[in-house]
């Protein structure tokens, strides 16, 4: 049976009420067991042992929540694991210009 994780609901996100950029990677893997998907988001949780550093999915969703969007994942054990990263569309206006003083 599948399973799905979404961190941190952005107001509008996925309803059609703000454009968004959506990235989705992809396995066809193992999967990842259901006691380890609640925890691979948090600082420092590794299943790698001394291989892993616990900070690559830690930092992935500090970075995106901090740009306002939202990290989803969708595993199935034995069937891989679906990573989708959701950003907001920042109008052109509300860029600073990268010459502007």
């Amino acid at each position: 049976t599948a399973r799905r994780l979404r961190q941190k609901q952005a107001s509008g996100s996925r309803s059609g009420l703000r454009d968004e950029v959506v990235i989705e990677v992809a396995d066809t893997g193992v999967g990842i067991p259901s006691q380890h998907l609640r925890h691979i988001f948090e600082p420092y949780y590794t299943t790698k042992g001394e291989a892993g550093t616990g900070l690559g999915l830690a930092n992935v969703w500090r970075i995106v929540t901090d740009a306002g969007g939202v990290v989803e994942v969708v595993s199935e054990p034995g069937a891989g694991a679906t990573f989708r990263v959701c950003l907001p569309v920042v109008p052109a206006e509300d860029t600073p210009s990268p010459h502007s003083d």
